[in-house]
């Protein structure tokens, strides 16, 4: 904890303490108090971690928080960073009304956001409750994450956990937001889409904390279309040759379809990227498989389904714990429609169906089967580049600092 109350009940700041100031200096200061708990605390000048106060036994207290050094430096950058960009910054606020300790707190002209620098992994519940607690009294939260919470698999493929990825369902433009305190940078996670439940496409960009706008922190960067479609068919790739090997769990309802059908290899419709693929804790290869082989491929050209019924079997998959669905906490479960939306907007574009009056889809070509491995990466290539268009032809450079 960096802030405590001296001997004469000022609270003290360690990080706007002037770097002249000898540490006998404000050890005369104490002894000092928690300002939470009033229980005593120590101060701790070490040569390797930052100045900060801490218990001196173990404690239910709020501010008894184990931080690492990165926790404490990255904590000191940020503080220091949104001064400069113009906010009045407070470090480690008791808001009492909801018993809780941002990180940072920073009041801007019209609004305040909390600021919660996350270098280590917990359980994700603790993770929902505090962010819950700030929307409760209307304050915006903005989840800054240590660069353990991504680990990169290729240069355009990265693996994030469910903190990530609860996170992520929270921004605003598909972006998640790191600092490296070591090297100073903020590491922006852009135009991210879920291919599995945790291997995202993405593009990855930095910048260093001294020259970074707020614009720059949370705005997206648009991910070029090759670089995009070559890491989305390398994922499908490399799915299409282990296919062999996913059979079990939701996979295998998929399996018994292809399997009654003859298809040997997938159609390309199914396993794109789609902007809500992450809402699901299921391989998009899974659910859109399912959706199109019950309700699209089993229609001949010129029959009709309802969108509602595509929907209704969506939810009950959900409902029964078929499918399951990633925690993306005050965001409506109603999103999860943009699932069915999303996929049909895409058959729709790639010409497999129509959308007609009142609900109703046409069916008005068969989905091109392929007919060798080859004949399926190139159909591949096609499908997921559709897609890019419908994912990012809105995107426009014109961000302001909005938080979740």
């Amino acid at each position: 904890m960096i802030n405590a109350l001296d001997k004469f009940e000022n609270q003290i700041n360690l990080f706007e303490m002037k770097s002249s100031t000898s540490s006998f200096e404000i050890k005369k200061l104490g002894p000092f108090k928690c300002p939470i708990c009033k229980k005593q605390v120590l101060l701790k000048l070490g040569m390797k971690r930052r100045a900060h106060f801490a218990h001196i036994s173990v404690s239910e207290c709020k501010n008894a928080r184990k931080e690492s050094k990165e926790h404490y430096d990255g904590k000191y950058d940020l503080y220091e960073y949104f001064k400069r960009i113009g906010g009045r910054v407070y470090i480690e606020k008791y808001i009492d009304s909801i018993q809780q300790r941002p990180d940072i707190l920073v009041e801007f002209n019209n609004y305040v956001i909390c600021i919660e620098y996350q270098c280590s992994i917990i359980p994700l519940p603790q993770i929902i409750d505090r962010t819950k607690s700030y929307h409760d009294i209307s304050l915006k939260v903005l989840w800054i994450l240590g660069m353990n919470m991504h680990l990169p698999k290729s240069k355009f493929t990265y693996a994030l956990n469910s903190l990530a990825i609860y996170c992520l369902g929270n921004s605003q433009h598909s972006t998640l937001c790191f600092y490296d305190p070591s090297k100073r940078i903020f590491v922006k996670l852009s135009s991210l889409i879920a291919f599995s439940p945790t291997i995202f496409v993405g593009m990855k960009s930095s910048c260093k904390i001294e020259n970074c706008t707020p614009t720059q922190l949370i705005s997206q960067v648009k991910m070029d279309k090759n670089d995009f479609v070559t890491a989305w068919c390398a994922l499908k790739k490399s799915y299409r040759k282990k296919q062999h090997l996913y059979y079990k769990g939701s996979f295998y309802p998929l399996k018994e379809h292809l399997y009654t059908l003859q298809i040997d290899y997938l159609p390309a419709v199914i396993g794109v990227p789609l902007a809500c693929n992450y809402l699901l804790n299921e391989h998009c290869i899974v659910w859109q498989g399912i959706l199109f082989l019950n309700f699209i491929h089993s229609k001949k050209i010129g029959e009709m389904v309802f969108e509602k019924e595509i929907s209704d079997f969506f939810f009950q998959q959900i409902e029964t714990g078929i499918w399951r669905v990633n925690v993306v906490s005050h965001k409506d479960i109603s999103n999860l429609e943009n699932c069915v939306e999303n996929y049909i907007h895409f058959l729709e574009q790639i010409g497999i169906v129509k959308q007609i009056k009142n609900g109703k889809i046409m069916k008005i070509a068969d989905a091109i089967i392929p007919k060798s491995f080859q004949h399926a990466l190139d159909e591949d290539c096609l499908a997921a580049s559709t897609a890019f268009e419908l994912l990012f032809h809105t995107l426009t450079d014109n961000q302001t600092l909005e938080c979740y």
